[in-house]
């Protein structure tokens, strides 16, 4: 099914087909994600945007939570159809996306004035770092090696828009060579400086939505091919 005929789909059937995480229901999970965003993606824009405002943010900062919004309603724990009090499940999806944009934003916010790694100085990434460089256990080099490897065949057959889109969001995203730690113990994951934003809308010549989108395309490839090859 493609993700064009998902858009016929009633939500409540959406959003199980999204939550789907078994390795042979990658493709539709996502294909049922995008249609999930189609639908939503006007009052989600509108939301955030203006949330972003209210913190006097532009727009750009607004698409930006729009798309995490998204991203933890995926991948969300707490929300269940069943568990809906309405019997109008849109109007409770509404209601669940817009308290995750508030605590999205105020993230967000806290990241811009917090203490953060960002000193202004930051690059966009062209390449992929040298793996030769990495020193540490000889199993765990041997699975990076790998790792490296698709990482570097899916960008040779990506646009350079898509490479660099997608190398500087890794590079600066997670805070994986500090201290910094989650609750759980992961790396804590920041969104980009808003100066190295504007280089790679100057850089790649596209809209924040667009670079979003390239990113987005890049991340699919990437992990689909990590998921059959990349811990062999």
């Amino acid at each position: 099914m493609s993700w064009q005929e998902f858009q016929a789909e009633p939500t409540a059937d959406l959003v199980e087909y999204m939550m789907v995480s078994g390795p042979g229901d990658q493709v539709s999970a996502d294909d049922a994600f995008r249609a999930f965003i189609l639908r939503f993606r006007v009052f989600v824009q509108k939301l955030c945007r203006s949330v972003a405002s209210n913190y006097g943010y532009d727009i750009d900062v607004g698409d930006q939570i729009a798309e995490e919004t998204f991203r933890k309603f995926r991948t969300s724990k707490t929300f269940r159809t069943d568990k809906c009090s309405s019997p109008d499940l849109d109007a409770c999806i509404k209601y669940y996306l817009a308290i995750t944009a508030s605590r999205t934003m105020v993230d967000f916010h806290r990241n811009e004035t917090d203490d953060n790694p960002f000193d202004g100085s930051e690059e966009l990434a062209y390449d992929l770092p040298d793996i030769d460089d990495i020193v540490g256990d000889p199993e765990r080099l041997a699975t990076l090696r790998k790792q490296h490897e698709v990482v570097k065949l899916v960008l040779s057959r990506l646009s350079d828009k898509h490479k660099i889109i997608y190398l500087t969001y890794k590079q600066y995203e997670l805070d994986l060579y500090r201290r910094e730690r989650t609750e759980d113990g992961k790396p804590r994951q920041y969104y980009l400086p808003r100066h190295l934003l504007k280089k790679l809308r100057e850089q790649t010549g596209l809209a924040q939505t667009t670079i979003r989108k390239y990113k987005e395309e890049a991340n699919v490839q990437i992990e689909q091919l990590l998921k059959i090859y990349g811990n062999k």
